[in-house]
C-alpha cells in the first residue's frame, strides 16, 4: 500500500470519527445546522479533571477543522473565572459538554448560525405564563 493511500484512509476514517467530509466543501452555517451539529458530534470519551472554561472550549473545537465546526466562545468574565469544570464520561456529544458546563459555571448558552457563546446567566427570571 502507498503513503498516498495509507494517508486517504487515516483522513477519511478521521473524518467519520470526527464528523466532517475532507471531500465536499465546508457547510454554510445557518442556526437550523448549527443547533443539529450540537448533538451529533459523538466524543468517544471525555475526561477533564479541573479543566478551565477556555480549556474545555478548546477541547471542543480541537478535533475537527475550524470550518467544519461552529464557533465556541463565552464572555470575558466567564474565562477569566476561577470555576473547574470536571467530567469523564463516553460517548457524550458537544451539546452535553457544553450543557453540562453551562450548568456548572452558571451561564446561558447562546446559538447562532455557526456560533456557540456562553453568557454569565441573567440573575432575573423570566415571567410565569398566567
Amino acid at each position: 500500500m502507498s503513503a498516498k493511500e495509507v494517508i486517504t484512509i487515516i483522513v477519511l476514517w478521521t473524518a467519520l470519527v470526527h464528523a466532517f467530509d475532507p471531500i465536499v466543501p465546508p457547510p454554510v452555517w445557518t442556526l437550523t445546522n448549527t443547533c443539529s451539529f450540537l448533538p451529533k458530534v459523538i466524543h468517544p470519551q471525555v475526561s477533564f479533571a479541573a479543566a478551565s472554561v477556555p480549556e474545555v472550549l478548546e477541547m471542543l473545537r480541537a478535533d475537527r477543522p475550524s470550518e467544519y465546526t461552529p464557533s465556541y466562545e463565552a464572555e470575558a468574565s466567564l474565562l477569566a473565572s476561577d470555576t473547574t469544570f470536571s467530567m469523564d464520561q463516553k460517548d457524550v456529544s458537544d451539546f452535553e459538554v457544553l450543557a453540562k458546563l453551562a450548568e456548572k459555571i452558571e451561564a446561558d448558552i447562546v446559538i447562532s448560525p455557526g456560533n456557540v457563546f456562553l453568557k454569565k446567566r441573567n440573575s432575573t427570571k423570566a415571567p410565569k405564563k398566567p
